[in-house]
């Protein structure tokens, strides 16, 4: 087993219980507030840098002006006038992209875009240009025209002046339908077909486990670069900031089925960091059958993810999400990172039984490295929250190193949208985690497996005691049930692992992981 030298802490979970009051707030204020705290910040550029790239545009050119942002001391972008920042949420969501004004609309490309308005939390944002087929790139400048002013809007609002200077960032369609949208700091969300949003993704996290102090990178512009083809990608390339360093972010988006992403990441530090996250997804976990006791709701559920999924290679592991009391976080160290993911295996609406946001259609993402991205841990941060439109869990890789001052490095990985996380081939996938108390004293677990000939099982725990285990057959859902009593005694959390082998010892199953806590 990859983490037999860490035999107190399950799978290599470092244990950080931090009590906090349930009241503390998330990493956002709200869930789509992706710039909570931060300023995020303009630079003086040189001409070449104005967004005309020319015909010599690459990916290494936007590296180019983020080594030149880095060597620079960071400096604001310009905020919303106040006409535009004062719009409360129903009032900037009655502002929207006119149906007869997409860019590309004239091409036949199979895809348009859309800019979308600055305002309400989205009071600093991108400048956007669209490249040509010839590499030349054109800003596209905000105008009143490009957005219809719903009955909710303020009648005086199109017509306000001073006038934005950005957008808060683009929405990405085919034949109408959307499939990804980029808008605040470096935050973007994907769907594959028949999907609605649900988690998000961001370019990179800086100093998110250093709670209060977290910094939130903002594209500072964006480029949109066409399909050259029927089966060819739309490319988006950004150019991020904040203090600590500088960035660039590239993906080539593929729709479909499953939306795909081959993306890129190139940092380049100003100062010293230590905390920096690759590959970060965010979402959202208020409550299922592993805590609903807690929720006096109609609902079976809500939640954008219920489960952090990643795969060393030798282990395939599925760690249910919490909606602790306290924050917490969780590091899992490994050898080899093949992939991981926050993912939505619930997939009946009896899961959750909600007619208006239809959770059971939620996207997975699953993040697969390409190239070494040498060694690290995997991050879980879990916040503590009382409302569904808190995106209170994030996850993450976090080099061993850091980055020094003046350093660059580059990330590569394909991002995948879909309605699986790539269980694992002959693995039986952990389908449900239910936990509630046992009449006996103590707590009761009971863990559904999918197909499985397993006959063997082990249930361990860093702290407590485990009681009464039991393999059951499940024919609801044609495979087992492990369930079992586990007595905390007086701990605050625990630490919990199972799973299911064959009679020779090979594993039959994921590896199940879970922080149980009071």
């Amino acid at each position: 087993m990859p983490f037999a030298n860490e035999p107190t802490v399950p799978h290599g979970c470092v244990m950080r219980d931090e009590s906090v009051p349930r009241t503390t707030t998330t990493m956002r204020p709200t869930r789509r507030n992706a710039l909570a705290g931060v300023a995020a910040l303009p630079v003086l550029i040189a001409p070449w840098q104005s967004g005309a790239a020319g015909p010599d545009f690459s990916i290494r050119a936007v590296q180019a002006q983020a080594r030149i942002l880095a060597a620079r001391p960071f400096r604001p972008l310009p905020t919303a006038p106040a006409a535009w920042a004062e719009l409360s949420f129903d009032r900037h969501r009655a502002v929207r992209p006119r149906p007869d004004r997409p860019f590309w609309a004239d091409k036949a490309l199979g895809m348009t875009a859309e800019a979308l308005p600055p305002g309400y939390l989205f009071d600093e944002g991108p400048r956007l240009f669209l490249l040509g087929m010839d590499g030349e790139a054109s800003e596209r400048r905000f105008a009143a025209g490009l957005f219809d002013f719903g009955s909710k809007a303020p009648a005086s609002l199109a017509a306000s002046r001073p006038a934005p200077t950005f957008f808060s960032g683009m929405r990405l369609r085919t034949a109408g339908d959307e499939f990804a949208v980029f808008q605040g700091a470096t935050y973007f969300r994907a769907i594959g077909l028949r999907q609605v949003f649900g988690l998000s993704a961001r370019a990179v996290v800086v100093g998110t486990t250093q709670f209060g102090h977290e910094q939130f990178p903002v594209f500072r512009k964006l480029w949109l670069e066409p399909p050259t083809g029927a089966e060819a990608p739309i490319s988006l390339h950004g150019l991020f900031d904040c203090p600590a360093l500088a960035g660039s972010f590239h993906a080539a988006i593929r729709p479909g089925a499953a939306t795909t992403m081959e993306a890129s990441v190139f940092l380049s530090a100003r100062r010293a960091v230590a905390d920096i996250g690759i590959a970060p997804l965010t979402s959202m976990f208020l409550f299922d059958a592993t805590n609903r006791a807690r929720f006096d709701d109609y609902r079976s559920g809500a939640h954008d993810s219920n489960g952090l999924a990643w795969d060393e290679g030798a282990e395939r592991v599925w760690r249910p999400l919490a909606n602790p009391s306290y924050r917490q976080v969780n590091e899992f160290r490994g050898n080899s990172l093949a992939g991981f993911g926050l993912a939505q295996r619930a997939r009946a609406f009896d899961r959750f039984g909600d007619l208006a946001l239809y959770y059971e259609r939620r996207p997975s993402a699953w993040v697969a490295p390409q190239g070494d991205w040498g060694r690290g841990v995997l991050v879980l941060v879990e916040l503590p929250t009382e409302a569904e439109t808190d995106d209170n869990i994030v996850a993450y890789w976090r080099p061993s190193h850091g980055l020094e001052a003046g350093e660059t490095r580059e990330y590569r990985y394909r991002l995948t949208w879909s309605d699986c996380d790539a269980k694992p081939p002959g693995l039986a996938a952990v389908a449900r985690t239910r936990i509630g108390a046992d009449a006996q004293g103590g707590m009761r677990i009971a863990i559904d497996f999918g197909e499985t000939a397993a006959t063997n099982w082990h249930v361990s725990v860093n702290r407590g005691l485990v009681v009464e285990p039991h393999l059951l057959v499940n024919a609801a859902l044609g495979g087992q049930r492990l369930t079992f009593r586990f007595e905390p005694g007086e701990h605050r959390s625990v630490e919990l692992r199972a799973g299911l082998a064959h009679a020779d010892g090979r594993p039959a199953s994921e590896t199940w992981l879970y922080r149980w806590t009071r």
